[in-house]
């Protein structure tokens, strides 16, 4: 037998044995699968999602639908190009917030790979793959970090992509395990962690881990042309991604986006103590928001995941996670990733929720060939349960941002009369391009914005503030034309202060001023005197 056939590397059955299968099985697993994807569908709360307004930083991505299309570059900054391109295939049922069907899909979708991950887990160990399949599907469809948001952004996609990449690199390696040659899946791989790249930002992170892992674990096989392979691969990879984030995704990254996260990045300028102790509390933190107890408890099932996977004959999946997340402090360190926010981590949470949950499956199934451990391991699955079901309920009953500019676009066609202007804050800007009727212009940002474009409107139009300090204001009043009797400004997206500035200049104006809905005013100029 080769070294790359015993039994140790495969796992806890014979080679290449298949999943278990239980009687009826053919049924039972289409089944189990629509009950998760339900659970999943439920859990993210669609009827909120598509009749709750989108608030600014969904704005600016919105705003992309209502662009030519060459355009696209230029409105493409806080989410991948690819994002930016699959917004405009979103059928547009559900009203005006019908774009996000995109992130909901993403997230039905994760449950695939992460079903087939568990259920390939399952038949390497030769024991209960479809609880392994079920709890993989399970976490990923009540994953609390997930269910928490329902932005308009590409974090959904990171999390389903990740997984995706997760589920290749396992078939490879499985392939490679029972001492087969697969170049189209090593390709497939590679091609994977690529077109990737357009849809998440994270990608370059995830093929790195899985890449990293699965060339650490062929070294340790003494694979060497299967090492030489990969390489090649890996290198391919790198080139391509590189030259992808030189040409299209580096523009995005400027100093305004970098200031917008600098509480996220690792303050090596504080110490070493004060950086590994920030480090260590942000991944504490992360482990807690998976809602499976305390960071140690979720930590550990986490570790047990990774040994089953071990366990499994897929050792370089399993040097993945703590690889992405040594590339995650890397980052974090370099000013370059917000280190584990809740968003734009969400790919990373997702894994390690999946991890978990293979983890307690793989613990229960220990315990279970003692027999008196049957109980314990129902009794330990029960508790999890009881913990996440809670926690997952209190993260989609979080709300999204109270912004309305959509109530405000209303209000002002509703009562608007001939003559009168309508102002808008320079961010408020973009969720009201969405909702005003009329088509709007993009041009180049002038404004510390973290996005490159900034609304505009024909002469006469709607004027748009530039910014919100008081030259900006000033310069907004100014184009008020002379005789206008009624100002109408949008300032939901804005500081008390800001609204005070505006207000003061409005009252120089001699303007009596009233809220008819918060973040809206409506100004009143007398006439001049002749």
């Amino acid at each position: 037998m080769s070294r790359v056939e015993s039994p140790a590397l495969v796992g806890d059955g014979p080679p290449g044995r298949p999943a278990t299968r239980i009687r009826g099985s053919r049924l039972w697993e289409p089944l189990a699968l629509a009950g998760v994807l339900l659970i999943a569908l439920v859990a993210r709360r669609p009827g909120y999602m598509l009749s709750q307004p989108f608030w600014v930083d969904e704005g600016w991505v919105a705003d992309s639908v209502r662009a030519p299309l060459e355009q696209v570059p230029l409105l493409t900054s806080s989410t991948p190009i690819g994002w930016t391109l699959l917004l405009r295939a979103v059928p547009a049922v559900g009203g005006p917030q019908h774009l996000r069907l995109l992130p909901l899909a993403f997230a039905l979708t994760s449950v695939l790979p992460a079903w087939w991950l568990g259920r390939r887990l399952g038949g390497a160990l030769g024991r209960a793959a479809p609880l392994y399949a079920v709890a993989a599907g399970v976490a990923a469809a009540l994953v609390p970090t997930g269910l928490a948001r329902h932005d308009l952004k590409q974090y959904t996609a990171d999390a389903c992509l990740t997984l995706v990449l997760v589920l290749a690199a396992a078939r490879l390696e499985g392939t490679w395990t029972r001492g087969q040659r697969s170049v189209g899946q090593l390709a497939t791989l590679a091609a994977a962690c690529i077109l990737a790249f357009p849809f998440s930002n994270v990608a370059p992170f995830v093929a790195a881990g899985l890449l990293g892992g699965l060339a650490v674990a062929t070294a340790a096989r003494r694979a060497w042309r299967r090492l030489a392979e990969l390489t090649a691969a890996a290198a391919a990879v790198a080139l391509a991604q590189g030259a992808f984030y030189a040409a299209v995704v580096s523009p995005g990254d400027d100093a305004a986006i970098r200031a917008y996260w600098a509480h996220w990045y690792i303050p090596t300028d504080q110490g070493f103590g004060t950086a590994i102790g920030f480090t260590a509390d942000h991944f504490h933190q992360g482990l807690d928001s998976l809602g499976l107890g305390p960071w140690p408890v979720a930590g550990t099932l986490a570790g047990l995941g990774l040994v089953a996977l071990v366990r499994a004959g897929l050792g370089g999946v399993a040097l993945a996670p703590p690889l992405i997340g040594a590339a995650l402090v890397a980052a974090g360190a370099l000013h370059r990733y917000p280190l584990l926010d809740q968003r734009t981590s969400l790919f990373v949470t997702t894994l390690w929720m999946v991890l978990a949950a293979l983890g307690l499956v793989w613990l229960a199934v220990q315990l279970t060939r003692w027999r008196p451990g049957t109980v314990l391991a129902a009794a330990l699955v029960i508790t999890v349960a009881v913990v996440l079901v809670p926690a997952a309920r209190r993260a989609a009953a979080r709300p999204l941002p109270a912004e309305d500019v959509r109530a405000a676009v209303e209000h002002v066609l509703d009562w608007r009369r001939p003559g009168d202007v309508v102002i808008v804050s320079c961010l408020d800007a973009y969720p009201f391009a969405w909702y005003w009727p009329d088509r709007p212009g993009f041009v180049p940002a002038r404004a510390p914005t973290a996005v490159r474009f900034m609304v505009e409107y024909p002469p006469a139009g709607v004027i748009v503030a530039r910014w919100s300090d008081a030259g900006a204001i000033d310069d907004a009043l100014g184009q008020v034309r002379p005789g206008t009797r009624r100002v109408w400004l949008v300032v939901d997206h804005a500081t008390p202060g800001q609204r005070a500035r505006w207000l003061s200049r409005l009252a120089r104006r001699g303007a009596s001023t009233r809220t008819p809905l918060d973040g809206l005013v409506l100004a009143e100029i007398p006439a001049a005197r002749p």
